[in-house]
């Protein structure tokens, strides 16, 4: 393709896009993208397709170039992973005619559409969503950032009722505060997801009250598929989390990742949920994954939590980053969690205090040792005050097998070449970290002898 700098298609790794802004103001800007793409020579190598629309674009025309850009796609032959919509302004039903003719041609199995409109009922959106659902054999994921009134989800549940291959859904409100007007979900929603047979992967932002949360956890006990279930910012209380209790102890659970992060409530205490949070998790025998990101943590209630995922044996990634933990006694208490693999510890006071920081570094090292899978405590933790080399150390042979060295086999040669061979492809881009685990071999041997 001419990437010349004026014309609004570009190439970003794997994505075509088409960023759709003021330029487009000139009619034969328009048709000159539109022949750009057409004699493409090939668009097998681009998985994504992108549309940047931008508030002062033209809107009929735009849509009616998007529209003829599927039909190119399609009779092209190609096929996208995902079909963005990024950015969008739409105040008119324009762009049903854009996402009918993207399932009819069925160009995508990921629809990826965010900030679209300011009308909070957006019922021409979510209309067509739910003829995607039905209609694209191929759609298997949507997520959706946009404004939606609780009414209009309705037609969600229409679609997931429906559907025979959608595995993943994401959407939800932008603010559960805006939306207390609607205190109960409508039941056609909730009918919904209790017909649902497909969905791996549920998203539910925001949701406005205590009753939606816990009438949704309601219509997902027993749901023969879920395995991901996202309930951040979310309203919890007495009811709700009894509601939790029961869909996670039930005998058909099948959810291995619980997201429960809520921003909102990291600068609060709430000792009593805290504790029938605890009370629900130790019971579960199916979560490898939790985030409780902003949850509102301090060592208190983090020594609780860690009593009741010791129990939990399939357990092996916690995220308790952005929350108020300063104690590394409290994370010692992690110990009893068998198979810990990751621990997300960002944006907690342990890791920023400088007055502890000899005490964290420390602390974080008996940590390790600890937990011989442990490999991570954060994407950014090298950029931490208590960071340092010999940490770095441990969790890179923590990552290339170290558990296999446990119980004094440090001398066994025979398991080397297994530990190499996993850190030599774990950090083929970094030799220096493939050299610290041959230094912690090393290091170990001459300890044993």
């Amino acid at each position: 393709m001419d990437n010349t700098t004026n014309l609004p298609v570009r190439e970003h790794g794997n994505s075509l896009i088409l960023d759709i802004g003021s330029r487009w103001s000139d009619p034969n800007s328009i048709s000159t993208n539109l022949r750009v793409l057409q004699q493409h020579s090939n668009l097998t190598p681009f998985s994504n397709l992108a549309f940047l629309i931008w508030p002062d674009a033209p809107i009929a025309e735009v849509f009616q170039v998007l529209v003829e850009t599927i039909e190119c796609c399609s009779r092209k032959g190609y096929s996208f992973h995902r079909l963005i919509f990024h950015e969008c302004d739409i105040r008119d039903q324009t762009h049903l005619a854009v996402l009918r003719a993207a399932c009819h041609h069925r160009l995508f199995r990921f629809l990826v559409m965010s900030s679209i409109g300011e009308d909070p009922d957006n019922e021409a959106t979510l209309d067509a969503l739910k003829h995607g659902m039905i209609m694209n054999k191929d759609l298997d994921a949507i997520d959706v950032k946009l404004e939606v009134a609780g009414a209009s989800f309705g037609m969600v549940g229409d679609g997931l009722r429906e559907t025979k291959h959608l595995e993943t859904l994401s959407i939800g409100f932008y603010d559960r505060y805006l939306n207390r007007n609607f205190p109960q979900p409508p039941s056609s929603f909730l009918e919904g997801l209790k017909e649902n047979q497909t969905l791996q992967s549920l998203s539910l932002r925001c949701l406005p009250t205590e009753a939606w949360t816990e009438e949704v956890l309601k219509a997902l006990l027993d749901h023969p598929t879920l395995k991901t279930l996202n309930l951040t910012k979310c309203s919890w209380g007495n009811s709700s989390i009894a509601a939790l209790d029961s869909l996670l102890s039930s005998p058909q659970c099948k959810i291995s990742t619980l997201n429960l992060s809520d921003p909102n409530l990291r600068d609060t205490r709430q000792p009593e949920l805290v504790d029938n949070l605890a009370d629900v998790l130790k019971s579960n025998q199916t979560i490898e994954w939790i985030r409780l990101q902003g949850f509102g943590l301090d060592d208190v209630a983090l020594s609780k939590l860690w009593t009741a995922m010791s129990a939990m044996k399939r357990l092996a990634i916690i995220d308790v980053s952005y929350n108020e933990i300063t104690s590394v006694k409290s994370i010692k208490k992690s110990k009893g969690v068998a198979r810990l693999k990751r621990l997300d510890l960002e944006e907690n006071p342990i890791l920023r205090l400088e007055a502890s920081e000899a005490e964290a570094t420390s602390g974080l090292f008996e940590l390790l040792q600890s937990h011989p899978e442990l490999q991570c405590l954060g994407q950014r933790f090298s950029k931490s005050s208590c960071y340092s080399p010999k940490l770095q150390h441990l969790l890179d042979i923590n990552g290339s097998g170290r558990v296999l060295l446990c119980d004094g086999v440090w001398s066994e040669h025979s398991l080397w070449p297994r530990v190499l061979e996993r850190a030599n492809e774990k950090f083929k881009e970094n030799p220096n970290r493939q050299a610290n685990v041959m230094y912690y071999l090393v290091h170990g041997l001459s300890a044993s002898l």
